[in-house]
């Protein structure tokens, strides 16, 4: 009675099994399958909603490429395929009534405090199965998933660190920062300014050491460059 009146089913990779006697049942709840593992002779079908890592998307679907295994995986059944990819973030297919397929992205957010990576992904999928029935687009439910994913790093243990709503959303309302603008427009004569290639350069691997810098466009706004060369060699050294 618990399952048929839910108004969705998650399950993992070792209760995937229950699925044919939840159907035979009756039971047409829609389901969840979180495949941290590659589950093997694995029945899509009857799932609605497939979030398998990357490596185990790859291995089932026998290909090396993420988005045509979202889409070999949505032809086998389900409408929504999210995918966990560590550091490069979260992507995820749909598959309309049309039968056309729209993938979305979204980066992962920098942990300043590494606690543990243990259970992140778990805390994904619970979160991405509440964007879901709460009704979110899929690319704010990926942003929402990824943020609760990364702030359960800053704490030790699997649930040490699982954060309310209100803690993601703010999360990603401070990584909306997506242009860093330097200038020298306020040199005097007690404050020089510093060299733009100098301020740039300094800039641009700080970002890369941090895991930042595909976030962020750099801007430069500067009295310094005049030739041709002096552009090309800004752009070299790191503004956008």
């Amino acid at each position: 009675e618990a399952c048929a009146s839910a108004a969705w089913i998650h399950m993992d990779y070792a209760g995937h099994k229950a699925i044919p006697q939840l159907r035979q049942a009756g039971i047409t709840t829609p389901i969840s399958l979180d495949a941290g593992n590659h589950v093997p002779d694995l029945n899509l079908s009857e799932i609605t909603l497939y979030a398998p890592t990357k490596a185990a998307l790859l291995r089932t679907m026998h290909t090396d490429e993420v988005e045509d295994a979202i889409r070999l995986a949505l032809a086998a059944g389900p409408r929504i395929v999210a995918v966990t990819m560590g550091e490069q973030g979260s992507l995820a297919g749909v598959r309309e009534e049309s039968g056309e397929v729209r993938l979305f992205s979204a980066p992962s957010f920098p942990v300043p405090r590494m606690g543990s990576t243990l259970g992140a992904g778990d805390v994904f999928h619970g979160a991405f199965c509440y964007s879901v029935l709460n009704g979110m687009e899929l690319e704010e439910a990926l942003k929402f998933s990824n943020a609760m994913a990364a702030l359960n790093c800053t704490r030790l243990g699997a649930r040490g660190g699982i954060a309310t709503a209100e803690e993601a959303r703010r999360l990603i309302e401070q990584d909306e920062v997506n242009i860093l603008i330097l200038s020298d427009r306020g040199v005097t004569r007690e404050e020089a300014a510093i060299p733009s290639l100098l301020a740039v350069s300094s800039l641009h691997h700080y970002l890369i050491r941090e895991g930042l810098r595909m976030r962020v466009s750099l801007v430069l706004e500067t009295g310094e460059a005049r030739e041709i060369h002096h552009f090309a060699l800004l752009i070299g050294y790191g503004v956008s």
